[in-house]
């Protein structure tokens, strides 16, 4: 029998993937020993093992690479090839076959790596190993569905209507506090925030209220519109969305960096919940007081926020990388609250496809009641490319500015790009070109940027003026 105190459960990586199923290990006689049988079913590899009868069959990676282990008799067999054991070399144990891990390497293509303090078993393959190949094959079918129309499954479709009114779902945080100070005697703290959605005059209703004991209503948002994923909302427009009230502006490419809620009105076409711009997405929502935020990017952390003045989060224009990309959101509460959100997309595949056109129109006002607008549309040319056209006018470099742009995407098989062309009305201009290709697990990024007189809230106004801006970027798992 195994020695308990000396039981180790390791978590076993395979190139940068973790697997679901711990290994048991022993320290047994100032060794490391694994059980045989569960790290082959681990790693896919087709040996069983029989510990009461102190064998184990099967073959490594192909038929003709038998193996044949008999841990009694101290023998085992590999590609028709026999050799003797040293004595004490096989650990039989009532679930498993332990060998060490210098064994395993004479007999399985791989070395295996033992970490005991970070409780790790790092394995690393000299030949591709089933798993590998399967993960592989996986990869191969998702890039290849993520080119093709999503298929319907044909389940009827529900429609919720729409009410007059209905109940509130009501966030309702009150600060209360009591300091006592050595000459004011006690100054007391009051503060609260709401947040309040329902159905109101037959149109999603959102409202933020905040406010303290200086100031009863220091902040306050209303938001109303409706949404529909099969573009039926008002009539020949056929929007997908449209809101009024406070409403963040989208942004334009190379033009706008401030996302801040505005009063005004904004209507869309573009499919619910798809990213805001091709290769960037920009994660914005309600951060309740005292709450914490933090995104993920294929399972890195990349981000961290608390709410800022205005009860809310933003991680602005976050880029995609080549392929599949998993974001997650995890809220933390004061309380230990914890919530997720998760939001998946695909880089290239999520072009305009052939024939499609969407349009996005905003209107608002900032703070100092000066208008902007902005108007995109998209049109899919082929598979592969996809026509942007937008315009803009807003306040920038202390006068009211307007901006025309044009864009190009495109994507081949491991590769996507973008051309940006923007004219500002003062006779300035910004080229921006943009590319991303895979090589292997490395995500290569670059973009070049040439500036003639160009304006804008990206690239305000300076007595040096920027001329052209470049970058080069390595994404990967570590």
């Amino acid at each position: 029998m195994p020695d308990e105190s000396g039981l180790l459960m390791l978590e076993v990586h395979l190139d940068s993937h973790v697997m679901d199923e711990m290994l048991l290990a022993y320290r047994d006689s100032g060794e490391i020993v694994v059980p045989l049988g569960a790290l082959c079913r681990i790693l896919g590899i087709a040996i069983e093992t029989e510990p009461g009868a102190g064998v184990a069959e099967g073959f490594v990676l192909n038929e003709q690479r038998r193996f044949f282990l008999d841990a009694t008799r101290g023998e085992v067999t590999l590609a028709g090839i026999s050799s003797t054991l040293p004595t004490g070399a096989i650990r039989i144990y009532p679930d498993d076959l332990y060998v060490t891990p210098a064994l395993l390497a004479g007999w399985l293509p791989l070395s295996l790596d033992i970490d005991p303090y970070a409780l790790r078993a790092r394995v690393y393959p000299r030949e591709p190993l089933p798993l590998q190949q399967r993960m592989k094959r996986q990869r191969r079918i998702a890039r290849a569905r993520s080119g093709l129309q999503p298929q319907d499954p044909g389940y009827p479709r529900y429609f919720e209507p729409y009410h007059l009114w209905s109940a509130p779902f009501i966030d309702q945080t009150v600060r209360l506090g009591v300091q006592r100070a050595p000459r004011t005697g006690q100054d007391q703290e009051f503060g609260f925030t709401t947040y309040a959605s329902a159905d109101l005059l037959y149109l999603e209703s959102s409202l933020y209220l905040a406010g303290s004991a200086a100031k009863p209503l220091e902040e306050y948002r209303l938001t109303m519109g409706r949404r529909d994923p099969e573009r039926g909302l008002l009539g020949a427009l056929r929007a997908s969305s449209y809101a009024f009230g406070y409403v963040s502006d989208p942004g334009l490419d190379l033009v706008t960096a401030d996302s801040t809620p505005r009063p005004g009105i904004s209507i869309s076409s573009y499919p619910l919940y798809r990213q805001i711009r091709y290769d960037r997405h920009s994660f914005r929502g309600e951060l309740p007081p005292d709450w914490e935020v933090e995104l993920y990017h294929n399972g890195s952390l990349i981000g961290y926020q608390q709410p800022d003045s205005s009860g809310q989060y933003s991680f602005e224009d976050v880029p995609l990388l080549f392929g599949n990309n998993y974001f997650r959101l995890v809220f933390y509460g004061p309380q230990g609250q914890r919530r997720e959100e998760q939001h998946d997309f695909v880089l290239g595949s999520e072009l305009t496809r052939p024939g499609e056109q969407y349009y996005r129109l905003l209107a608002s006002q900032d703070q100092q009641g000066r208008s902007r607008t902005a108007l995109q549309y998209d049109l899919g040319l082929t598979r592969n490319l996809s026509l942007r056209l937008g315009a803009s006018a807003l306040p920038a470099g202390g006068r009211m500015q307007r901006y025309r742009m044009l864009g190009l995407y495109g994507f081949g098989r491991s590769l996507y790009g973008g051309l940006n062309l923007v004219m500002e009305g003062g006779g300035g201009s910004a080229l921006q070109g943009r590319l991303q290709a895979r090589i292997g697990r490395i995500n290569l990024s670059a973009s070049d940027t040439r500036l003639r007189r160009f304006t804008s809230e990206i690239f305000p106004e300076r007595r040096d003026p920027l001329q052209r801006r470049s970058s080069v970027a390595l994404d990967s798992a570590i």
